[in-house]
């Protein structure tokens, strides 16, 4: 069994039933009085699991957690509270707690928090991203859309690197969904310069578009990529693994070597559709592309877009049709999401409070905390992702 290095911050002895549990089990446990936490900074470089006391007034603690946390190094944490409010929750979320959990602690919960947090810290330092690719089984599912705004959702986690390649080479317009203008380099300056490949001459090549997220844009022209092999797809996703948490890959719907690629060197792949027949279809023969191609249909998962609209099919007659489980519902909103295409601006930061926004939250919340697809994270789990009037945040006008 690993020892762990756990620091209990609290106020007084009310982790203490926490500090004994965790010293039973043969970790290492320091505690430190939260008055004292200025000097607990530079400690945190040796703390494996940080276990912060938020009872009683919750705010001042957060924002004492918030401070520590700032230019400190990747820690995850543990909150424990008397309350597991939506308000003290989604706070908690955006400072950068991984786990919460209520006094009184039920058998076996700390130990489950700490195993859900080690996994995922495990998963940061082994340097090896998750690949998920996106593939559109019919022109128009919205798999670009998703794309590009899941890999902002999951750069929005704290400490999360993620990387978007726009492997479209005929027609791929991601860059344009996050940022505006133009790119400075494209994929065909990566493929081109292929001998030179390496974390430096990556970097030059991608465009951060916002905190902890980069992209790779498509090529300006597609005649551009036509000469490049699926080798250099290969060796291309072998460095960036290295370098980022998690690559999103919006391959389009086009069948090339350099797509099947891509597809190959995929942890997860996600085909999406729509719930009508058209796109039912679509799903059918990107079914039967997976298996020609030899995938195990475990790594496949159907994403269902746009749900809920009149006259479409019921996710059990989609399911039905293709004989296949669906991973992920996306709700349909159309003014929000026309809005965020239309100016380049993420979903979620243009209309943080649309039914695809919380979607898109609890998608990265159950991928960055290691759990399968469907299950949603400890944030959705607690809230429930709870409705709400949907409110747009106006974005800068676009050239």
């Amino acid at each position: 069994m690993t020892t762990l290095h756990i620091t209990l911050l609290s106020h007084g002895n009310r982790l203490g039933g926490i500090e004994r549990e965790l010293r039973e089990t043969g970790n290492l446990v320091e505690v430190v009085d939260s008055a004292g936490t200025a000097s607990l900074h530079a400690g945190l470089r040796a703390t494996s699991i940080l276990i912060v006391d938020c009872c009683g007034e919750a705010a001042p603690a957060l924002a004492r957690l918030e401070s520590m946390l700032d230019g400190a190094p990747p820690v995850p944490v543990i909150a424990v509270c008397e309350e597991q409010t939506p308000g003290f929750l989604i706070e908690a979320m955006r400072v950068g707690v991984r786990e919460v959990l209520t006094l009184p602690i039920g058998a076996g919960d700390l130990a489950g928090a700490i195993a859900r947090v080690s996994r995922r810290s495990a998963s940061l330092r082994a340097g090896q991203a998750r690949v998920l690719a996106f593939a559109s089984c019919k022109g128009g599912s919205g798999a670009t859309f998703l794309a590009c705004n899941l890999a902002h959702a999951l750069a929005n986690r704290p400490g999360v690197r993620v990387a978007l390649f726009d492997l479209n080479t005929q027609s791929g317009d991601a860059y344009v969904y996050l940022a505006e203008g133009e790119p400075t380099h494209t994929l065909s300056d990566v493929l081109s310069g292929i001998h030179r490949l390496d974390p430096a001459f990556l970097g030059a090549c991608l465009s951060r578009v916002a905190p902890g997220l980069s992209v790779l844009a498509a090529p300006g022209d597609p005649a551009a990529a036509v000469q490049s092999r699926a080798e250099h797809i290969g060796q291309l996703l072998a460095l960036a693994r290295r370098e980022f948490d998690f690559l999103i890959l919006d391959t389009g719907r086009s069948v090339d070597p350099l797509t099947i690629r891509a597809l190959d060197e995929a942890d997860r792949i996600y085909a999406v559709l729509q719930p009508s027949v058209p796109y039912v279809r679509g799903a059918r023969h990107a079914t039967a592309l997976f298996q020609g191609l030899d995938y195990d249909m475990d790594k496949v998962g159907y994403i269902v877009n746009r749900c809920g609209s009149a006259g479409d099919f019921s996710l059990g007659d989609v399911e039905a049709a293709l004989g296949r489980k669906i991973a992920r519902a996306i709700p349909n909103h159309y003014e929000a999401v026309a809005a965020s295409i239309n100016q380049g601006v993420p979903i979620g930061t243009l209309a943080p409070r649309s039914p695809v926004s919380r979607a898109l939250r609890d998608w990265s919340a159950s991928l960055s905390d290691d759990q399968a697809d469907g299950q949603p994270g400890w944030i959705a789990r607690a809230l429930g992702w709870r409705s709400g009037a949907t409110q747009f945040r106006k974005a800068p006008a676009r050239a």
